[in-house]
């Protein structure tokens, strides 16, 4: 039987991620020889994972964080909740009320200079070198805290950045004080090339 959980958590441990391109179809980008590996146990699974993907992003669409209860005697509420839920779910907390959702002026985001850093590393390790692919992919972790944390993780366990416990950032990414400024240690495998001498075109994103 399908275990999706289990399934996508260890697609993130191997530095493969898999996102709907368009109905019925999946973007498949990560590290090649992972990807490559992964592609026969997609195409068998095809179905429950459009199944999967195409929830997860219902889900992420129809949640929010801040709504607005005006009460039957007119007063105005602000609310605000965290993790994210449904307008659903808030209008049965406040059954008197009539609740919508708080339009918030969306504001760009944008990574630190350290979790940028440790990004472009990975993305060289991995071989991307599609520009649109890159930012779609560094845009997501600027927007979703849980795949930040995931970024840093799959950096340390790449090699890429290294650990120590008297200053250990979240998932284990450590920083290397150079008089102010902190930056992370990046650790480049065998035959990767350093952050900043461009990237190696070994590494394309596949449509399953």
């Amino acid at each position: 039987m399908f275990d999706a959980s289990t399934f996508f958590a260890e697609l993130a441990l191997s530095g493969v991620d898999l996102r709907l391109e368009e109905p019925g179809r999946i973007k498949v980008t990560g590290n090649r020889a992972a990807r490559e590996r992964w592609l026969p146990e997609i195409h068998q699974h095809k179905t429950a994972i459009l199944a999967w993907l195409g929830a997860r992003d219902r889900a992420s669409v129809d949640c929010h964080q801040r709504f607005v209860v005006i009460r039957a005697d007119g007063a105005e509420l602000s609310v605000s909740r965290c993790p994210p839920c449904t307008l659903a779910e808030v209008q049965a907390d406040y059954p008197d009320g009539v609740c919508t959702v708080e339009q918030v002026p969306e504001t760009a985001v944008a990574l630190a200079p350290a979790d940028l850093a440790l990004a472009r590393a990975i993305l060289h390790a991995w071989g991307e070198d599609d520009p649109v692919t890159m930012q779609e992919w560094m845009d997501g972790l600027a927007r979703d805290p849980a795949r930040l944390r995931q970024m840093r993780a799959q950096a340390v366990a790449l090699g890429l950045a290294g650990r120590d416990a008297s200053r250990l950032w979240p998932c284990g990414v450590s920083p290397e004080f150079r008089g102010t400024q902190s930056v992370p240690i990046l650790r480049y495998p065998r035959g990767v090339a350093g952050h900043g001498r461009g990237v190696s075109p070994n590494q394309r994103s596949s449509t399953s």
